[in-house]
C-alpha cells in the first residue's frame, strides 16, 4: 500500500521543460520562415537610378506561380481594373513587381490591364546590378 502511495505522488509532478523547449523551437522556426514565405517574387536586376519614394506607392506583384497581389492581397486579373480604379483617385503611384521567371507576355498582360484601369504612369521594380 505504501508503494502505491509513492507512485501516485510521482505521477502528479509533470516536467514541462521539454514542452517549453519545443514551443520555443517552433516559435523560432516560424519567425525565420515567415518572411521567406511572404514574398515569392524574385526580381530581375537592372542598372537604374533609385526612385524618390515621397509619394505612397501601390505595389502590384506577379509571383512565380502567376498569382497577382495588390499590396499582399491576392486578386484575379478580372478584379484588378475595378480595384485599381478605386485606388487611383487617391493620388498614389503604382509599381509592378514581377518574378523574373514569369513570361514576358504575362507581365505585358498585367501592364495592359493596369493601363485599361486608367493608370498611365507605372513603375517596374527591379534589383540594382552590382
Amino acid at each position: 500500500m505504501a508503494r502505491r502511495q509513492r507512485e501516485h505522488n510521482l505521477l502528479t509532478s509533470i516536467d514541462v521543460t521539454p514542452l517549453v523547449d519545443l514551443t520555443f523551437i517552433l516559435l523560432i522556426v516560424f519567425m525565420v520562415t515567415a518572411p521567406a514565405m511572404e514574398s515569392r517574387v524574385q526580381l530581375p536586376t537592372m542598372t537604374a537610378d533609385a526612385k524618390d519614394t515621397k509619394v505612397e506607392s501601390v505595389v502590384i506583384s506577379l509571383d512565380d506561380r502567376g498569382n497577382i497581389y495588390i499590396d499582399r492581397q491576392m486578386v484575379s486579373l478580372t478584379e484588378l481594373p475595378g480595384i485599381l480604379r478605386n485606388i487611383k483617385d487617391e493620388g498614389k503611384s503604382f509599381s509592378i513587381r514581377a518574378d523574373e521567371t514569369r513570361a514576358y507576355g504575362e507581365v505585358m498582360t498585367l501592364m495592359r490591364t493596369v493601363r485599361a484601369a486608367g493608370i498611365e504612369n507605372v513603375d517596374l521594380v527591379t534589383l540594382n546590378e552590382k
